[in-house]
């Protein structure tokens, strides 16, 4: 029985991925100037802010090749647009990694669980309903306290909770970065889940809202031991 933390092929969303010595979640599959591939955190890359050629792989290097390489991932800011001093600042902790083969995309499909919890959920993916189709995507801040979403990561799987606060400016911990407009939500994450798909349901299909990028207590990425 697969769970998120096995290889896929091709790729969904909520899946583990592999680069330099640490683990994150794939966030869902795009395609950007003509290429498929797909988004993750900024922070996980070998450089959060700016292209540095982060390779890939799922679920790990022992036992796959590299799967895509970062092909996109905006500088922050300073002094600029509203950026606290001695601050670096940003609107997203986002990046695009480009597929090395187009076919090894799922497309737009999240892994789907066997069932969901708010501190921890299930890893192992449905047999009968092994994935979510994302019919949209809308802006995490336009959501009203109170609304439940969903995140699919590789470490505790399948949660949900409300929405506790939208747009709110984070500054993460240890960091001199700070995000702007982030939508807080109350639900159980883990180191490894960063870059976990963020949506709401209705039926199997999927709403994505936005991506997880921590807890903030710190940015959530697992070490490999």
């Amino acid at each position: 029985m697969a769970t998120l933390q096995d290889q896929f092929r091709p790729i969904p969303g909520g899946v583990q991925i592999h680069f330099g010595m640490f683990l994150c979640t794939l966030s869902y599959n795009r395609t950007r100037n003509g290429a498929a591939g797909f988004v993750t955190n900024s922070h996980c890359t070998d450089r959060q802010g700016g292209v540095d050629d982060t390779e890939y792989f799922q679920s790990l290097s022992s036992n796959s090749p590299v799967v895509a390489v970062e092909v996109a991932d905006p500088d922050c800011v300073r002094n600029a647009n509203g950026c606290p001093r001695g601050k670096r600042c940003r609107f997203s902790d986002s990046s695009f990694a480009e597929y090395v083969a187009p076919s090894l995309s799922a497309g737009n499909v999240i892994a789907r669980t066997t069932s969901p919890g708010q501190l921890n959920g299930s890893l192992t993916v449905d047999n009968g309903n092994p994935t979510f189709s994302i019919g949209s995507f809308a802006s995490g801040d336009t959501l009203a306290a109170g609304t439940q979403v969903n995140k699919m990561g590789r470490t505790t799987g399948w949660t949900q909770g409300p929405v506790n606060q939208s747009c709110v400016d984070v500054a993460v911990s240890g960091s001199p970065i700070l995000l702007f407009c982030q939508t807080l939500v109350d639900a159980g994450v883990g180191g490894g889940d960063s870059g976990s798909p963020i949506f709401t349901l209705s039926g199997s299909t999927a709403t994505v809202v936005g991506t997880l990028f921590s807890d903030l207590l710190g940015r959530e990425r697992a070490a490999l031991r």
